[in-house]
């Protein structure tokens, strides 16, 4: 195997997989799919205890039920943003003078220049690192370097417990740094690293026979 043929074939799968693992997977994905959480910007919560997480790798935000199951996700064009939840379930984003406003079921239902974030996003319950609940349960992001981001809640008691986790595999998929990368730059190195041996042993044979060739 050349090592041209490595290096390209390296670069065109790292560009695949980069492609495939940020906002454009999070635009064209069903709205049903659960994607990789990633790393977590914030979480908020709504009336009925659904858990909002913001993947802002894949421009969505997954919506959890109260007992970490996945309900729904919304695409969010825009990176960063603030977002809220009002009292209707209404779902509230905005980033300067961009403002959008998303139904219960995630429908875009208002799409506008803004001076100011509107009363009914900045009366709703703001997303944040760590949001309290009507009964006093805490949610916070828990983040690991090679674990997917989960979401724990604890009780007025001090009791712990894990709302939203994923399947470890799915750390293979993580955005901004997706482990499975890690996979393709290790064997890349080691082709490379392998191709190198193989040529230098390559040449010093050929010398070690011009030098017998020369003596004799």
């Amino acid at each position: 195997m050349r090592v041209a043929d490595v290096i390209v074939g390296s670069m065109f799968v790292f560009a695949f997989l980069i492609v495939a693992s940020s906002s454009p997977l999070g635009r064209l994905a069903p709205s049903d799919f659960e994607l990789p959480l990633g790393d977590l910007d914030s979480i908020g919560l709504d009336g009925q205890g659904n858990v909002y997480c913001a993947a802002l790798g894949y421009n969505r935000i997954q919506v959890y039920d109260s007992h970490g199951e996945f309900l729904r996700s919304i695409h969010v064009p825009l990176k960063p943003y603030y977002f809220s939840i009002d009292s209707q379930g209404n779902l509230h984003v905005w980033i300067g003078s961009v403002y959008r406003q998303y139904s219960q079921t995630g429908e875009l239902v208002r799409n506008a220049k803004i001076s100011a974030p509107p009363e009914a996003a900045l009366e709703g319950s703001p997303a944040a690192k760590e949001v309290v609940d009507q009964q006093g349960n805490i949610y916070t992001i828990d983040t690991h370097l090679f674990v997917s981001e989960r979401v724990l809640k604890t009780d007025p008691s001090g009791k712990t417990e894990v709302l939203v986790s994923q399947p470890w595999y799915l750390v293979m998929a993580k955005w901004p740094n997706p482990s499975f990368l890690y996979v393709g730059i290790g064997l890349f190195y080691f082709l490379l690293v392998k191709w190198l041996i193989k040529t230098w042993m390559q040449i010093s044979a050929e010398y070690d026979a011009r030098q017998q060739a020369v003596d004799g």
